[in-house]
């Protein structure tokens, strides 16, 4: 009987080391970079400089509404309305 609590004993004793020593890995990936080269360079979100101010982008959410198809009705009313007397 003793000698299979040891094996037992033995068995969860290495289980364990190896279960430390996978976490530890496991922690070592996760906190890696994954590349650290000098050529590439993080890219800005498409380009666009962040101090923008509230005036352009008032103009363009402007011109991104009068582009659409609410635009369009909108465009074609105020038309309509100054060429009616024609």
């Amino acid at each position: 009987m003793r000698g299979r609590a040891d094996t037992a004993e033995k068995a969860a004793a290495e289980a364990e080391e190896k279960e430390e020593e996978m976490e530890m890995m496991e922690r070592e990936h996760k906190s890696a970079r994954r590349y650290s080269g000098t050529r590439v360079k993080r890219s800005t979100s498409r380009g666009r400089v962040k101090s923008e101010s509230f005036g352009s982008a008032m103009a363009q959410v402007v011109l991104k509404e009068l582009k659409g198809t609410t635009g369009r009705r909108i465009v074609r009313g105020i038309l309509g309305g100054l060429f009616k007397a024609r």
